[in-house]
């Protein structure tokens, strides 16, 4: 269970960092935390601001990845982690300098402005659904990443998504405008390019990825993506998913965000990431929850019938991350009730005994999300992120 920590820290600090992908190390140039930067073969990150002149070799400055992340994939062991048996290998991490970011929001009242999902992506059942719903009409940016994690990770190189094409719905209406395969062909490719590199995290988006920028109003909204370049030989791939409110004066806010995707062990598990701006001082109710087996109910094959969800914080004042909480079956928390009424209120259908689910109330923030099988299966699984405030 170690492993789903760190895990989840890489998701973002080594796939989805740099603009470029890694440098090439040199030992005249000064760097600033965190950089990936490359020596011969191998891939380092800083551990913090590095002057010019440090060798690559000085273990205060620098660590190898392949040292760093865990190549056992999760036991998926009944008991939730132990923070303090992870904490030294946290504190090796900072947090994300989100204040370093050249997109600044507007503060006042809490909300979510960006949400993004890695995971498995292929075609059919194993597309990846990611539908959303914001608190008022906002402009939005979609994205469907998968050459780029393979130029940003090493080992992400040979398992990335080839050719991601991405369809918005609006109910089971596509809207062509707004559905994309290469986002070059869009006449608003450069802010996308520009926005791109300038949220975080930041992604070198390529011609062969999809993404698009268009006015939402309060309703549904659902993007599959699918693997254009499937094919059995090799199966599901890595990509990345993500929805960015693009302007920082909004007071909107995304309020319903649901994933569904395949699910395998170890680097297959299914890893999301959400942002909240706005007053420190003040929090948002936010309903998290993982469907597995209740997922045949709504028709979906191959479901996987125990999963575990996890929720990381970085924190962005000492650094490192810090698991809040895990959870396995949502009955097992006080508020079973209460978590049990929300999700059929906002979905239809009951969650399963074994789904898990929480409620908690989360200040601004950076936060990761972790999904995998309980016993190392791969299967269909589902992640609701949900403002309940009220």
């Amino acid at each position: 269970m170690k492993a789903l920590a760190l895990i989840s820290l890489f998701v973002y600090l080594t796939s989805l960092l740099s603009a470029q992908g890694p440098a090439s190390w040199n030992q005249s140039t000064a760097y600033t935390h965190p950089s990936l930067v490359i020596n011969e073969t191998t891939t380092y990150l800083s551990l913090k601001n590095v002057a010019s002149g440090i060798e690559i070799t000085n273990t205060e400055f620098w660590k190898p990845l392949d040292e760093l992340v865990p190549k056992d994939a999760p036991t998926g062991q009944d008991d939730l982690p132990d923070v303090s048996t992870f904490a030294d290998d946290a504190d090796l991490l900072e947090a994300p300098d989100l204040n370093n970011s050249s997109v600044e929001f507007a503060s006042g009242t809490p909300r979510i402005v960006r949400i993004s999902v890695r995971g498995h992506i292929g075609t059919g059942d194993d597309e990846r659904f990611m539908a959303f719903k914001t608190s008022g009409t906002s402009k939005v940016m979609v994205r469907a990443i998968g050459p780029a994690l393979g130029d940003l990770a090493e080992d992400l190189k040979n398992v990335s998504l080839l050719d991601p094409e991405m369809t918005m719905y609006s109910g089971s209406s596509s809207i062509p405008e707004n559905s994309n395969d290469d986002y070059t062909s869009r006449t608003d490719s450069a802010q996308i390019a520009s926005l791109s590199s300038s949220f975080y995290p930041s992604i070198p988006i390529k011609s062969v990825e999809s993404a698009s920028i268009a006015d939402y109003t309060s309703g549904l909204y659902t993007s599959n993506v699918r693997d254009k370049s499937y094919s059995s030989s090799y199966g599901t791939r890595i990509g990345w998913v993500g929805i960015d409110m693009t302007e920082t004066n909004s007071t909107s806010g995304l309020l319903n965000v649901a994933t569904r995707g395949i699910v395998k062990p170890g680097d297959g598990a299914m890893f999301a990431a959400f942002e909240i701006v706005g007053d420190a001082n003040k929090t948002r109710k936010i309903f998290l929850r993982g469907r597995g087996a209740s997922l045949a109910k709504f028709g979906v094959s191959n479901v996987l019938s125990n999963i575990m969800l996890n929720l990381y914080e970085f924190d962005t004042t000492n650094g490192g991350a810090t698991l809040i909480v895990g959870n396995k079956d949502y009955t097992t928390e006080t508020n079973s009730d209460e978590i049990a009424s929300k999700a059929q209120s906002l979905l239809g259908q009951p969650l399963d005994a074994k789904d898990p689910g929480m409620i908690l109330d989360l200040k601004p923030g950076y936060y990761t999300i972790n999904i995998e099988s309980e016993s190392g299966n791969t299967g269909n699984a589902w992640l609701g992120i949900d403002d309940i405030t009220e």
